[in-house]
């Protein structure tokens, strides 16, 4: 036991000496003023000045899907460009079912409404577009806590959000 305890110190000192003399003392040496000063770095002039390129802006050319990059509850961005380019009859009006309804401070309420057909529309300030974000003619709406009222030319339908479980029963 006594040897082990010899052994500890002995190793701990050697430890300690190795350490102790691998620190050396730094050695201060003179520089002169000259070798100190900073290098003089010279500005381009204005006339060698190259700005960066600017970078191109991002345009979606798909035709079916709504751009992911344009956010749904802000502006339209490009697409809003007043076109006008889908009549709504009564009879598919009154096929749309509601799919849900996102709050946003900001902007208001915004509906989501899908067809049988699987096409996707967007209600939000009291109009309805498509999935190119075009307005529907002769289409308005309004935006309730759980239900959307669109108003055609002559009709008036109601949209009721389904909860989860109502959609199960009604579909056995």
């Amino acid at each position: 036991m006594n040897f082990y305890k010899n052994l500890r110190v002995a190793v701990l000192m050697i430890v300690c000496l190795i350490v102790f003399f691998a620190c050396k003392k730094k050695v201060e040496t003179k520089v002169s003023s000259a070798a100190t000063a900073a290098p003089v770095v010279q500005k381009k002039k204005l006339s060698e000045y190259i700005p960066p390129a600017p970078v191109p802006k991002y345009k979606y050319t798909g035709d079916y899907y709504r751009d992911p990059f344009v956010p749904l509850a802000g502006s339209a961005g490009s697409y809003s460009s007043g076109v006008i380019d889908e009549i709504m009859d009564k009879d598919k009006m009154k096929s749309l079912y509601l799919k849900g309804i996102v709050s946003d401070t900001a902007q208001g309420n915004i509906a989501l409404i899908t067809d049988p057909g699987g096409n996707s529309y967007v209600l939000k300030n009291g109009k309805l577009y498509n999935r190119r974000n075009r307005t529907i003619i002769g289409i308005s709406g309004m935006i309730g806590k759980e239900s959307v009222t669109l108003f055609g030319h002559q009709t008036k339908v109601e949209l009721k959000l389904k909860k989860y479980l109502e959609d199960d029963k009604d579909a056995n």
